[in-house]
């Protein structure tokens, strides 16, 4: 079988999500390759494309931790995969700093290498809660 043809599967990819719903994200980032790129979709401030995973972090995930009274955990839905790529349906069902719950709905199109790490993510998040969020709470 050829390298770059090995698919990654469902449980593998539950595997690596499970990271995000036990609260340990770090193991989830820790799954990303050196030269990987976030692109996260929306109208909302931390709407943009990350290169690297200090990018990332510093750019859109630490900021939204910072508003969160609750650690950011997501819930997996549904896990679709073709070959190396994986669509994920989660859940967050956070509240913020000052109370109001933040519970948004994101679509995850993740895309892994042949050693079965995150070489890019494409997320989708209803833009119009994250900014109210961030508003209320920054």
């Amino acid at each position: 079988m050829n390298k770059s043809l090995l698919a990654i599967s469902k449980s593998e990819v539950q595997e690596v999500f499970s990271y995000w719903e036990t609260g340990q994200p770090d193991k989830f980032f820790n799954r990303l390759t050196e030269d990987f790129e976030w692109t996260v979709m929306g109208t909302h401030p931390l709407a943009g494309v990350f290169k690297g995973k200090d990018a990332y972090l510093n750019g859109a995930f630490n900021r939204l931790s910072k508003v969160l009274k609750d650690d950011v955990r997501l819930k997996v839905i549904a896990i679709y995969v073709d070959g190396q790529t994986a669509i994920v349906e989660l859940k967050s069902f956070m509240t913020a700093k000052y109370g109001h719950p933040y519970h948004n709905s994101y679509c995850w199109i993740v895309h892994f290498d042949d050693e079965k790490q995150i070489s890019a993510i494409t997320a989708y998040l209803d833009s119009a809660l994250l900014k109210q969020i961030l508003e209320e709470n920054e």
